[in-house]
């Protein structure tokens, strides 16, 4: 699996940097980190949250629909699955983060909270 480290697109050096592997749990009551998805949405549902988001500082993020599972673009880099834990709760395997639409009236997503560590971000629906 390719290591990824994140630059925020300024200069960095990293060094001394360790790998070790974490366990995957299958437990439903563990944290977001080890989270494994037994909810399951079809893809006619996931596909309302197929769009373009901004965040006020004007990070874009693209939520996309492929084979039936829903994946999410962040600051350039490649898809992530979300995994979901409801209706409009989504994990992010093996990450301390997760997504949570808000839907209006006609049950269609406006915006969503990007939850990651103990930030969060409004990326509000640009299309």
């Amino acid at each position: 699996m390719p290591l990824s480290l994140q630059d925020h697109r300024n200069p960095v050096r990293f060094r001394n940097v360790w790998l070790r592997e974490i366990p995957e749990l299958q437990n439903s009551n563990s944290s977001p980190r080890s989270y494994v998805s037994s909810f399951h949405l079809p893809p006619k549902i996931l596909a309302r949250y197929v769009r373009h988001y901004r965040t006020a500082k004007g990070h874009e993020f693209t939520i996309t629909l492929k084979d039936g599972k829903l994946y999410g673009e962040f600051y350039g880099r490649l898809p992530i699955e979300l995994l979901p834990h409801s209706r409009t709760n989504f994990w992010f395997p093996n990450a301390d983060a997760k997504i949570q639409f808000v839907m209006d009236k006609n049950d269609q997503p406006t915006r969503f909270v990007f939850d990651i560590g103990s930030e969060k971000r409004l990326a509000k629906r640009v299309n």
